[in-house]
């Protein structure tokens, strides 16, 4: 009998809402993820991307439902690269074109819920939002109702790329519902 020395993570859950405290900036939003993993995980089943629905905010609401479910599951040999979520939120803005609103990190969870055995982890990641790094693009992005862009996203994943990359203020929440399952841990000794 061989012992298999990789173990599996399904990860299921969903983003439940964009919480804005102060008002979603635009409507019309909506919210892509990516899961991203380092280099010894390999997807096995579900998808690493998604995009959710649109949706508009209420005048009596801080908060945008989405309810978009996630699911996959990935084979691993050892916890580098644990997976992390970026979640990227776009709306329209006054001139009705579809902008960036924010960015959004989040790890997935570290204790399964064999371990927990309660209802599935609720993780509120904060929302970031890019600012212009001078005064004329400041003054460019304030006429045409922009956000600097990231090129990719996924370059919030490593926090060393973006140190001192570029400046950010808080603009709110998104809230996910998570579970992770675990299978094959024990075989190699991790302690989840």
């Amino acid at each position: 009998m061989s012992i298999e020395n990789f173990y599996y993570l399904n990860i299921l859950g969903e983003i439940k809402s964009l919480y804005f405290p102060l008002g979603p900036n635009g409507n019309g939003l909506f919210c892509r993820y990516d899961i991203v993993t380092g280099d010894d995980w390999e997807l096995i089943s579900g998808t690493k991307t998604g995009i959710t629905q649109c949706a508009n905010g209420s005048r009596f609401s801080d908060e945008i439902v989405f309810n978009m479910p996630i699911e996959c599951t990935f084979k691993s040999t050892n916890i580098y690269g644990w997976p992390q979520i970026i979640f990227s939120i776009y709306g329209k803005n006054l001139w009705g074109s579809e902008v960036n609103v924010g960015y959004a990190r989040m790890h997935t969870c570290f204790i399964t819920n064999e371990k927990r055995k309660t209802e599935p982890l609720i993780i509120r990641a904060p929302i970031i939002i890019p600012k212009a790094t001078n005064f004329w693009s400041s003054l460019i992005n304030m006429i045409t109702d922009r956000n600097p862009e990231l090129r990719d996203p996924k370059i919030l994943a490593d926090g060393t790329k973006t140190k001192n990359l570029f400046t950010f203020s808080n603009g709110g929440e998104v809230i996910v519902s998570l579970e992770c399952i675990a299978k094959g841990t024990d075989k190699l000794d991790f302690d989840h």
